[in-house]
């Protein structure tokens, strides 16, 4: 035998609590923020930053498979990759600050 709901939606013995109202105080609401977007600057960085941390793994596997004398190459790239970044991201930074003074 099937038993039937009621039309509130639950048992009848259960009652929803109703939340109160925030006080706003005649206060607006804080705008929401907007979704995260990247633009195309930031995604030709970040296109930058993925292939200068691929290539020494890349130039290092070719080595270890005997292709060529490439371990000395990818141990380079290894090391200077994260110094060439930091030198290219100073001079970007610094290049925008220039342009929004004037």
């Amino acid at each position: 035998m099937r038993r039937e709901r009621p039309a509130g939606g639950g048992s009848p013995e259960v009652k929803r609590k109703s939340s109160p109202a925030p006080e706003t105080g005649g206060k607006p609401a804080p705008p929401k923020k907007p979704p995260i977007q990247f633009s195309l600057t930031m995604l030709l960085v970040l296109m930058a930053v993925f292939s200068l941390a691929s290539a020494p793994a890349y130039y290092i596997m070719r080595a270890e498979e005997g292709i060529g004398n490439l371990r000395l190459p990818g141990m380079i790239v290894l090391l200077t990759g994260p110094m060439f970044l930091a030198i290219v991201v100073s001079l970007l930074v610094a290049a925008v600050g220039r342009w929004n003074k004037r």
